[in-house]
């Protein structure tokens, strides 16, 4: 069955008339939504937005140790901005008001490890650790920057899976064109199920992410030695 077009679908909420539902807040304008619980077992969470809400939670447990993580001359922007899914249309703005040399997109993306599909579709693997992106369809990653931070995943005995997605893009996709060009690593935490109330992610590639992300910025200056950004 091929799916309902927009105009097919509807939400009944049970009120009897439209006055009935005008008085009970529900307009025009008015979101709805999946109803979504939370659950955690096993290693495993099980529930809604978890893309991005997990890009989200790595970069307030980093920002509490960034004092740490940050030496020398160098300035850290942490963005949680909004409406990439509608257009990157935060993203534009934090760009031109930070104006980066380098930048990370911390991401939650998508993982089809499942028996229905083969697995040189699975795109990443829930448990394979953090993905990093080597090309999807708004970016291809700078390609010193993409063996500077593998090379340093392995050596930091980081578990990691190189993502090649494509099926969609990111927030780099407007931080690596813009000015003459910034030099962008997409590091992501696979979630099967994305954008449903039931995504599921791994806790341990969390912790994956959130080790890679903090070496990256930790190693910042040797990163843009390797990729020859003069700051």
């Amino acid at each position: 069955k091929p799916p309902s077009r927009f105009e097919e679908i509807y939400i009944d909420a049970g009120f009897s008339s439209a006055e009935d539902a005008f008085k009970n807040g529900i307009a025009p304008g008015v979101a709805g939504t999946f109803a979504g619980s939370f659950r955690e077992r096993g290693g495993v969470v099980i529930g809604k937005a978890l893309d991005n809400r997990v890009g989200c939670g790595v970069l307030i447990d980093i920002a509490e140790d960034a004092g740490r993580l940050v030496t020398g001359d160098v300035s850290l922007y942490m963005v949680w901005n909004t409406q990439e899914e509608v257009g990157l249309r935060g993203i534009n703005a934090a760009v031109n008001a930070i104006n980066p040399d380098m930048a990370i997109v911390v991401e939650t993306t998508v993982a089809a490890d499942v028996p229905a599909n083969p697995e040189n579709e699975w795109v990443t693997r829930v448990g394979g650790g953090a993905a990093i992106r080597a090309l999807d369809r708004s970016m291809v990653t700078n390609p010193r920057l993409l063996s500077a931070v593998l090379g340093l995943a392995s050596s930091s005995g980081v578990k990691y899976q190189v993502q090649v997605n494509p099926y969609g893009g990111t927030d780099a996709g407007v931080v690596h064109v813009h000015g003459v060009g910034v030099p962008t690593v997409v590091i992501s935490t696979p979630a099967r199920y994305i954008h449903t109330p039931h995504s599921v992610v791994n806790l341990d590639d969390v912790k994956q992410v959130e080790s890679l992300v903090s070496l990256v910025i930790r190693e910042h200056g040797e990163l843009s030695k390797a990729i020859k950004i003069t700051l």
